[in-house]
């Protein structure tokens, strides 16, 4: 068993979008590194297993908040429930997100508003409840926003996901400039090509299989293959961790190569 450097230790950490996939493996490193974990998604049953899992791995407490944080209600009412059960909010991780697959030409105003919704102004929302905690508290504290490569160049059937990438990218700098003197610091971590589950299950529906998509890793990514959810939660627990103290305003590049592709 590895035993992991408690950098985190009984700090409390919100990681939206957390119930699966990258979200998930943030919150299983930061609880193994000592934080107590607000769990943050839709689906209950999921949430709840989480919660559940890391009660029993870790010596760490967690919260499932069911919550739809393209609901600015909401995103607030995460941030306190979470300060009523741990007693305070020392970082926040910004994950969620979702990849409506159209492109730039063909895709509605609903589904533009749901790549928003989520990914920009849910992020957003979430980041202003946490800093006004922040700096009610004068102890500052820690975002990390879950960047991708699509905000750099994006494939053309994830128009709006890649445009809503780079709104995330402005949201992190901003924090970074104008809340630094607040002891807010705020940086992201740039994904690449990760096989989650949302990702394989759309894969699947165009007729990809697993197999098909290691293949074409090993053969066309610049490392030979992809890149896991436990490579985006090393990051994340660095720049959460005291050891990133004097870092923000940083994008920090786990992609595996594939962000150079677009260079």
């Amino acid at each position: 068993m590895t035993i992991m450097i408690q950098r985190v230790k009984d700090k409390a950490i919100i990681v939206t979008g957390s119930t699966q996939g990258i979200g998930r493996d943030i919150a299983y490193r930061l609880a193994a590194e000592g934080a107590n974990v607000t769990i943050v998604g839709r689906n209950q049953d999921l949430g709840n297993q989480v919660v559940e899992s890391i009660r029993k791995q870790y010596d760490v407490d967690a919260l499932y908040v069911e919550a739809d944080i393209s609901n600015v209600e909401q995103c607030h009412n995460l941030v306190n429930k979470t300060i009523d059960r741990f007693g305070g909010l020392y970082g926040l991780c910004n994950n969620a997100g979702v990849f409506p697959r159209f492109s730039l030409a063909e895709i509605s105003e609903e589904k533009y508003e749901m790549a928003f919704g989520v990914n920009v102004k849910g992020a957003f929302f979430c980041s202003q409840a946490a800093i006004n905690h922040f700096i009610a508290t004068g102890k500052g504290g820690s975002i990390v926003n879950v960047g991708s490569t699509h905000a750099r160049w994006g494939y053309r059937h994830y128009g709006a996901y890649s445009v809503s990438k780079g709104g995330l990218y402005a949201l992190t700098m901003h924090i970074a400039r104008n809340y630094a003197s607040d002891n807010v610091r705020s940086n992201s971590v740039l994904v690449g090509w990760v096989l989650s589950e949302g990702e394989l299950a759309m894969r699947q529906s165009l007729g990809e299989n697993e197999e098909m998509l290691l293949e074409f890793g090993k053969k066309w990514l610049p490392m030979g293959g992809h890149q896991t959810g436990a490579d985006n939660a090393a990051a994340v627990a660095f720049l959460m961790s005291k050891e990133a103290r004097f870092i923000t305003g940083c994008e920090i590049d786990v992609s595996g190569g594939t962000s150079s592709l677009a260079r």
